[in-house]
């Protein structure tokens, strides 16, 4: 069993700093508690350099010390966030428009289509705010007959306001300029043009590399969610070509990609980075990597290999690959109220995978954090969690 584990947490495209993370991760812990009947505290390093917190957790006959340390980059996406609307705008057409020439939006038709109606959202909606500042100029300058000669410029300018006026209201509260900026940083980032972000990701490395020096430690789990799967595949390859001993000092390390986006990188014509760094984890025997995809989640390429690139077929056995893919239903992780009461909310359920379930199941994110077996452990059982708690079954279903 383990007792001493390091977790390291990558998350996808979210501007919230740290403290809004470990409130989450507080608020989480009483769910997970009651979910599972177990004592659990944390408790947040003040004094460490890093953002980082001790949980504590106790169940019948076992106990585990976790640190959880966030690999924060949320001042990287605020800094995405503080351009102008133009700029923004100018950038993001320019991130579409290389998806289209390049062929890749239409490789995510072929590996998942809910995917590809995530990639396009944005652009609908951008296109549904025009037409409303269209419509609602050409309403204002038609009802004033004196502005006949000048119409069409007046047109234009009204209509321009109008439509910078929608994209902060309702354009805010449905996320477009997140989207957009998640798109502008995704492009640069496949064409290496970020210095800032490849800085952050090697002192992510230095940082793996010095926690896998720990002999106290059993366990070694990165994390990485949604866009920060791809995230951590890059830090785990870096830390592995800066020490190839990394995963050879009798601590066991895992990569475990939950709700990932990695194909959205690695099926670009220039990724070819990206597509050597998931090489480089695939040609080590040592380093453990599973990855989560539900059908629920339309952020996430569900049945998807992102190391292969291909569909996942019916005859897939999905304990032979590397990553091994299991196949999760949200829905069972939470009670039927609860899960009705966030179906329609697709970012909500996207952020399931790093959140406590309120029903015991194959798989819960805080039992990753806090319990008491290995990733490698329970992960490849056929019922996951239910199989080390409650023993095998006779027939399961994901």
């Amino acid at each position: 069993m383990i007792r001493r584990r390091h977790l390291f947490h990558i998350s996808g495209y979210d501007p919230a700093p740290a403290q809004v993370h470990y409130r989450r991760f507080v608020n989480q812990l009483e769910i997970y508690k009651t979910t599972w009947g177990v004592e659990a505290t944390a408790s947040l390093d003040d004094k460490s350099s890093f953002c980082r917190w001790t949980i504590l957790t106790e169940g019948p006959h076992w106990h585990t010390h976790c640190t959880y340390e966030l690999l924060a980059w949320d001042d990287i996406i605020q800094a995405e966030a503080s351009r102008s609307e133009m700029s923004r705008l100018w950038r993001g057409m320019i991130a579409y428009v290389d998806l289209i020439r390049t062929g890749t939006i239409f490789r995510y038709i072929m590996a998942n289509s809910q995917y590809f109606f995530f990639t396009i959202f944005p652009i609908l909606q951008l296109g549904f705010l025009a037409v409303c500042a269209a419509y609602a100029a050409l309403s204002i300058v038609h009802a004033v007959p004196a502005l006949a000669p000048q119409q069409g410029a007046l047109i234009a300018v009204v209509g321009v306001g109008f439509f910078l006026l929608l994209l902060q209201w309702p354009g805010r509260r449905w996320r477009i300029q997140q989207s957009l900026d998640d798109w502008i940083l995704s492009k640069d980032y496949i064409k290496r043009q970020r210095p800032d972000l490849e800085a952050r990701l090697n002192q992510f490395a230095e940082r793996l590399i010095a926690c896998s020096q720990d002999t106290a430690l059993d366990e070694i789990i990165i994390v990485g969610h949604s866009l920060g799967a791809v995230l951590a595949v890059d830090v785990v390859a870096k830390a592995l070509q800066l020490d190839p001993g990394l995963a050879r000092r009798g601590i066991l390390i895992a990569l475990v990609t939950v709700g990932a986006t990695i194909p959205k990188f690695a099926l670009h014509p220039h990724a070819q980075a990206v597509r050597d760094k998931i090489a480089v984890i695939l040609a080590n025997p040592d380093i453990y990597w599973v990855e989560y995809q539900a059908r629920a989640d339309f952020i996430n390429f569900y049945r998807f290999d992102p190391a292969s690139l291909s569909r996942i077929s019916k005859a897939h056995d999905e304990m032979k690959t590397k990553p091994i893919i299991r196949r999760v239903r949200l829905q069972s992780m939470l009670r039927p109220g609860t899960f009705a009461k966030y179906r329609l909310n697709l970012l909500r359920l996207h952020y399931q995978f790093v959140m406590a379930n309120d029903c015991r199941y194959s798989y819960d994110y805080f039992m990753l954090v806090c319990g008491p077996f290995a990733a490698q452990e329970w992960t490849t059982r056929p019922r996951g969690l239910l199989d080390c708690f409650e023993g095998p079954a006779s027939s399961h279903s994901n």
